[in-house]
């Protein structure tokens, strides 16, 4: 929780949309209840173009580790290819376990996303012990991380690299690679740091945001 893995989905879909050869949709399967929810902002996100996936409306905002049968009938449509956010809690990782089976005959990709500020992942060890963690309770491989270190706001790009050097140490040891490095647009103003010129950035723009947070400020 609090990686920014809603974020991360949401422009990973908006980037993706212009290279996909299908349609490409984004499925909200976070079945544990966060602060701040990709389905709470389906009507803007409409307007940007994205099809939200989502479950049964009268349960659209219930906080319980189950997935609705609609999601089923999505995970089978092979008319179009899909971003899924999952919630990223032991309860939301254990609650994809059932389609164990299902994304083996898929082309799945997995990429776990990973903030070196927050408390669980801020040690290459502790890194290590949640990515092997989610892969043991959703009976998942994970394929590759994603770098998303922040502090909402009040990110700056010195906090970013300390956070990419921390993942580098952690990937390194897992033996798996890093995709992408996720940096919040703002932080680069036309400049890329040399630590970042190897890397294939996602540039972030700040889609979910608390009532109170205003980007323009």
């Amino acid at each position: 929780m609090g990686s920014g893995k809603s974020e991360i989905a949401l422009n990973f879909t908006l980037e993706q949309m212009k290279l996909s050869a299908k349609p490409l949709k984004l499925m909200d399967l976070d079945v544990i209840k966060p602060y701040i929810r990709i389905r709470d902002m389906a009507d803007k996100l409409e307007k940007k173009g994205i099809e939200l996936l989502l479950p049964e409306k009268k349960i659209r905002n219930a906080d319980m580790p189950i997935i609705p049968s609609k999601i089923m009938s999505y995970l089978y449509d092979d008319q179009f290819d899909m971003v899924i956010d999952v919630g990223g809690e032991d309860r939301g990782a254990i609650s994809i376990a059932q389609f164990k089976n299902i994304f083996e005959e898929m082309n799945v990709v997995v990429y776990v996303v990973i903030n070196a500020m927050r408390p669980f992942s801020n040690t290459p060890e502790k890194i290590i012990n949640t990515v092997n963690e989610l892969s043991r309770l959703s009976k998942l491989n994970v394929d590759g991380i994603i770098a998303n270190t922040h502090i909402r706001l009040s990110t700056t790009l010195d906090e970013v690299l300390k956070g990419l050097e921390t993942i580098t140490k952690a990937s390194k040891m897992l033996q798996l690679p890093i995709e992408r490095v996720a940096v919040w647009d703002k932080l680069l103003q036309g400049r890329t740091p040399e630590e970042l010129k190897q890397c294939n950035l996602l540039k972030l723009s700040l889609h979910l945001l608390f009532p109170w947070e205003n980007e323009n400020d």
